[in-house]
């Protein structure tokens, strides 16, 4: 397998959703000790490790990370990430900042003491990130497309995280037809909700 084979990547060279914009996103098999940092990003940018092992280091500590597997980078903050030398590990990533992205991160299971989360359906969550990658392109459509993947794929995580709180039950059980599209709709449709919520308090 050549080095390009090993990786399929794709950047955006304009971002022009200024709500959510996807910088990067790809797909890799990383050679063995393979490491990236330390240094900082100027987005955020989540791995799902589908094969291998590898370790990641944030907010000084160290995690061994294995399939099924995602972690967090924020924007600005120190990491280093690197492939283990024995079973170095295969992974997909999507990287993207916007107005609203801070506030759909604070929805998913990340926070500054978990940057580190087990994904319940690595399946399904893969299958998002890859359809942002086979979306890509320089056209609006493409654009369009993969911010909608974005979307769906931050629902699962969002899905996960509220499944783990001790209220969940209801909510799990409500929601356990839903499916994907409209889930995304759904968020979609509770935010402009609470936009129109706000403006009509600000008239008052």
């Amino acid at each position: 397998m050549t080095i390009n084979e090993m990786k399929q990547s794709y950047k955006q060279s304009y971002t022009d959703n200024v709500e959510l914009s996807i910088f990067n996103c790809g797909h890799e098999y990383c050679q063995p000790g393979h490491t990236w940092g330390p240094g900082v990003r100027d987005h955020y940018l989540i791995h799902l490790v589908v094969a291998g092992k590898g370790v990641y280091q944030v907010n000084g500590a160290s995690h061994t990370l294995q399939e099924g597997d995602l972690f967090l980078a924020k924007p600005n903050q120190l990491i280093t990430y690197a492939a283990d030398e024995t079973d170095p590990w295969e992974y997909y990533w999507v990287g993207f900042n916007g107005a609203c992205a801070n506030k759909l991160v604070q929805q998913t299971p990340f926070s500054d003491a978990h940057p580190v989360h087990h994904c319940k359906d690595p399946q399904t969550v893969r299958e998002a990130l890859y359809n942002i990658y086979l979306s890509r392109g320089p056209e609006p459509q493409c654009e369009a497309l993969m911010t909608g993947y974005l979307y769906i794929f931050m629902a699962h995580l969002m899905k996960e995280a509220r499944e783990a709180m001790p209220n969940a039950v209801s909510y799990t059980h409500l929601r356990a037809h839903e499916t994907d599209s409209y889930l995304v709709c759904r968020l979609l449709l509770e935010k402009k909700k609470k936009q129109k919520t706000k403006k009509i308090k600000k008239k008052k």
